[in-house]
């Protein structure tokens, strides 16, 4: 979902306006002050600060501000590290190899480990996808072996949402059941047959379970996806099935993107038919009436809609704040304008809206209204 200003609330908008201006936070800063402001907190109550500051560039360019730059990343040294530095050398047989371990990294100093590894033997160097995130540091009696990483997963992925034959509304409710291996690294010097559908068989058994303790939600299915150069032998040995191919981009674009393979793995049996099955509203659990003082009848009545796309959902609030000035008026009359009367029509003609997606932000505020009395 793209934040914009609209979604939040005036006092926090000021106060990113004048933080910008003064120019003495970071983005880390400013990212923490959103979440604080806001409330904008995941279902365990830690604040959202990785999915703020990837917002910041979207508030920023609408007050018309400059962000504070980046701070850069780690330094590297000019000498390029060696593969898996950081990691074991080890060759033989899984039985030789002994007892293999996989590492939750829970404590800021075992995700620094992890990150370091990455960077000196991945090719893509650690992951910063914003949001929740898990890693696993894979051991031996011979020591490390190697890092695996574990995002949420992107809200579009063509050949997997094929599969799954989701519509935009059961994609953004269902899109929380799916992690995504987006790192996986063993050292170079380590040659051990097998090791690498071991060690992903491995982390598929307890990633639900270590998953839903961290994020307060349990995942139903591992996603990933591998260059289409690659044939992914290790991912199908894990169980793992390829589902097609991302589009990519052809060399010499703008940005070339290789075109990847997209593998997946259910994490229980019904996996297809939980992330197929519509998802439920559930009367009163949006608090739209903590909302600003100041707030109007229309952002309170419809703020908590569910419509996937953010265009239709601020729409939707628009239209609602035309009835609020012309009640009991057909469509002419609320919308005098005929390019407000064009939109209208199209929002109401949209097949992507129903008419619960209307009336039950509607009912869910009425709800709640009763509840307080």
């Amino acid at each position: 979902m793209r934040i914009g200003l609209r979604l939040l609330k005036p006092e926090t908008v000021r106060w990113l306006r004048r933080e910008l201006q003064r120019g003495e936070l970071t983005r880390a800063g400013l990212g923490r002050g959103l979440c604080k402001r806001d409330e904008w907190r995941n279902r365990q109550g830690r604040l959202c600060t990785a999915s703020a500051r990837k917002a910041l560039p979207q508030l920023a360019a609408e007050l018309g501000l400059a962000l504070p730059p980046a701070q850069a990343g780690p330094a590297r040294s000019g000498r390029r590290a060696r593969p898996g530095g950081g990691l074991a050398e080890f060759g033989g047989s899984l039985e030789q190899l002994g007892a293999v371990r996989l590492c939750l990294a829970e404590s800021e100093a075992q995700r620094q480990q992890c990150a370091e590894l990455l960077d000196a033997g991945h090719p893509r160097g650690r992951s910063r996808a914003p949001g929740c995130r898990l890693c696993y540091l894979a051991e031996a009696a011979c020591g490390p072996l190697g890092v695996l990483s574990f995002v949420a997963a992107p809200l579009r992925l063509g050949p997997r949402d094929q599969r799954l034959g989701w519509d935009a509304r059961t994609r953004g409710g269902n899109i929380d059941g799916i992690v995504s291996n987006d790192r996986f690294l063993l050292g170079s010097e380590v040659r051990v047959p097998h090791l690498a559908s071991h060690v992903l068989g491995r982390a598929a058994r307890r990633l639900a379970g270590d998953w839903e303790r961290a994020h307060g939600v349990r995942p139903v299915l591992l996603e990933t996806c591998v260059e289409a150069s690659r044939r992914g032998t290790s991912y199908q040995a894990a169980g793992w099935q390829c589902v097609g191919r991302t589009g990519g981009r052809p060399p010499g674009s703008a940005a070339a993107v290789e075109p990847k393979s997209v593998w997946l793995r259910g994490l229980q049996r019904d996996w297809e038919a939980v992330l197929r099955r519509p998802p439920q509203r559930q009367l009163g659990r949006f608090p739209a009436l903590e909302l600003e003082a100041e707030a109007s009848w229309a952002r309170r009545e419809f703020a908590r809609s569910e419509l996937a796309d953010g265009r239709l959902r601020a729409r939707l609030e628009r239209m609602a704040a035309a009835w609020e000035r012309h009640p009991g008026q057909p469509l002419p009359g609320i919308f005098p304008g005929p390019a407000e009367q064009k939109a209208a029509y199209r929002f109401l003609h949209n097949g992507k809206v129903s008419a619960a997606d209307i009336l039950q932000p509607h009912r869910e505020a009425l709800l709640e209204r009763v509840r307080l009395e």
